[in-house]
């Protein structure tokens, strides 16, 4: 909103404050059920398809850094945080927005195939698509495709290893295997979503599965190419067309 220095030649920004909360934790809290999430996931990724437009890829899409506001009575998902952000085109800013190769960039849980390569050459908007993917994955199951618990028992390399090269569950099949008991129980994710557990399977099974899994292909060019094609299918799905 605004730039300048202070009188001691402090240099500073203005921005935007954006009271809000995570989205997941928007969506649990408000016990929003699966089309409600669908909606409000949407909106997520119009917002990337507009950094998109606008040339820049965010490489570090969580849930902590989509924070939902309310406007009018309306959630309203505001993306936050582009410290790691990257030009598509570097040259058109000299060295602004580079990596240099060998540096990884993103958190675990949400990182593409491409970035557990330490390749940058490599990274591209589907980089957050990939990570649409997984946000997608958590708002549907209440849990990741690879979970942080597991993760952390392993070392470094085989992180890496697994993000690369280890298909994660289908969301209706991650479903069977939640505990039965405890914060990420099937019934307390069920309870979450304002529905009964088998109502949940069975409205993950076939679109849901298919549009989340096609998000989070291991190849990059399997995966749909922009952010707004993966809202589009949501779209169709939800107005119960093919």
């Amino acid at each position: 909103l605004d730039a300048g220095a202070t009188e001691n030649g402090q240099p500073f920004f203005v921005m935007e404050y954006v009271e809000g909360v995570p989205l997941n934790d928007y969506c649990n809290d408000n016990k929003l059920g699966i089309r409600e999430r669908l909606n409000l996931f949407i909106k997520v990724c119009e917002g990337v398809q507009h950094a998109h437009q606008k040339a820049i890829i965010h490489r570090d899409l969580k849930p902590g850094n989509v924070l939902v506001t309310t406007v009018d009575g309306l959630p309203v998902p505001k993306i936050i945080d582009f410290g790691v952000a990257k030009v598509i085109d570097d040259g058109m800013f000299d060295t602004t927005g580079q990596t240099g190769v060998g540096q990884l960039v993103g958190t675990p849980e949400y990182m593409s195939p491409e970035q557990a390569n330490f390749d940058n050459a490599g990274v591209d908007t589907t980089t957050d698509v990939y990570a649409l993917g997984v946000l997608l994955y958590e708002l549907l199951v209440g849990d990741l495709p690879f979970s942080t618990t597991e993760l952390k028992k392993l070392g470094f390399k085989e992180v890496l290893r697994i993000i690369r090269e280890v298909e994660p569950p289908k969301p209706s099949t991650r479903l069977k295997t939640l505990p039965s008991a405890g914060k990420t129980s099937i019934t307390t994710v069920a309870l979450e979503r304002s529905t009964p557990a088998d109502g949940l399977r069975r409205s993950l099974r076939g679109d849901l599965d298919w549009i989340t899994m096609k998000a989070l292909e291991k190849e990059k060019e399997r995966r749909y190419q922009t952010a707004n094609a993966l809202a589009m299918d949501i779209r169709r799905h939800l107005g119960f067309e093919p």
